[in-house]
């Protein structure tokens, strides 16, 4: 393959600007170009690894570093930490957990912050059992709180809901079932 025929790097529009100095690749191959003081100030995984000096020669290879998340779920997190970033839409919950499950990863609060305020969406009521169990697993009272009332259209002991069921502790699963034997 001549060097014409090689398809240069696809990075994405919004993280393409020479200005960033360290790029991350997607899992799915897409590029961004991210400036490391941005990284560094958010995220508790890129502080530990970006302030470990790099000699001259790995500075300027500028390798990107590679990252196992896909793009959409590392442009969500760099959109909600970049100051010129657009508030990504959280359109799903597995989306959700997906953008999460990478926040803790990374350790960037601020995403995990984000997503927590997303899910006041009323969008997200229409799978009130999804949404208790995320609540649940993130200890987020007020957003389990609000989906266990949604809950109540279902029958919890039904054996369709049971592997949804066993993401639950043992104390939020007794404290969804209070809920349905209350309100019988």
């Amino acid at each position: 393959m001549s060097t014409t025929d090689t398809p240069s790097p696809g990075y994405h529009p919004s993280y393409a600007s020479p200005d960033g100095d360290i790029i991350l690749r997607s899992d799915d191959g897409v590029l961004f170009r991210v400036r490391s003081s941005i990284l560094i100030a958010c995220s508790g995984f890129f502080r530990g690894m970006l302030e470990i000096p790099r000699d001259k020669e790995e500075k300027e290879k500028n390798e990107p570093i590679i990252m196992q998340e896909t793009s959409g779920v590392l442009l969500a997190i760099l959109d909600v930490i970049s100051p010129m970033g657009e508030f990504p839409v959280i359109e799903s919950l597995d989306f959700a957990q997906q953008v999460l499950t990478a926040a803790e990863k990374l350790d960037v609060p601020k995403v995990t912050s984000y997503i927590r305020l997303a899910m006041k969406n009323p969008s997200f009521l229409e799978t009130p059992l999804d949404l208790y169990i995320l609540g649940c697993q993130y200890h987020w009272e007020e957003v389990a709180r609000a989906a266990s009332t949604g809950t109540l259209i279902y029958n919890i002991n039904s054996p369709v809901h049971l592997e949804k069921l066993k993401n639950l502790r043992t104390d939020d699963l007794l404290k969804l079932q209070s809920l349905h034997w209350q309100r019988k």
